[in-house]
């Protein structure tokens, strides 16, 4: 066999690069991210030429309404009257709104899995920031 046939052969059979403590730190800056949004804080994020991109929990607490109004406007069941009937009885408010935001695959739930949607586009850069910050 040739040279350039053992360099091909070694080329078809290499191994992927294992980027998974990389993907595990973009997951880690998401899941960070979604929270400080729930919890009310603007996220900023610095990117290489100093522009600041920014989500800020006004965004957020927009698309939050903007889901909801789409699941009011497609539920065909009285979910709605159903939460209006449970507030004026004093049933716990976490129930209804889980009820009201809807179900989801996501396992901390439709706020997280809209928070995450909103800063997953940032988690590179936002990555990046965070090492150019510990090493200052």
């Amino acid at each position: 066999m040739n040279a350039l046939a053992k360099a091909q052969e070694r080329y078809d059979y290499a191994e992927p690069a294992d980027d998974s403590a990389h993907q595990e730190a973009i997951q880690r800056w998401i899941d960070d991210a979604a929270e400080r949004l729930i919890c009310g804080q603007d996220i900023e994020i610095r990117q290489r030429t100093w522009h600041v991109a920014t989500v800020t929990h006004g965004d957020f607490l927009l698309r939050v309404q903007e889901h909801l109004t789409s699941r009011l406007d497609q539920d065909d069941d009285l979910n709605f009257a159903q939460l209006v009937i449970d507030a004026m009885g004093g049933n716990g408010r976490e129930a209804m709104a889980r009820r009201l935001l809807g179900p989801t695959d996501h396992s901390l739930g439709v706020l997280h899995q809209i928070a995450e949607g909103m800063v997953t586009k940032h988690a590179e850069a936002g990555l990046e920031q965070d090492r150019e910050d510990d090493e200052l």
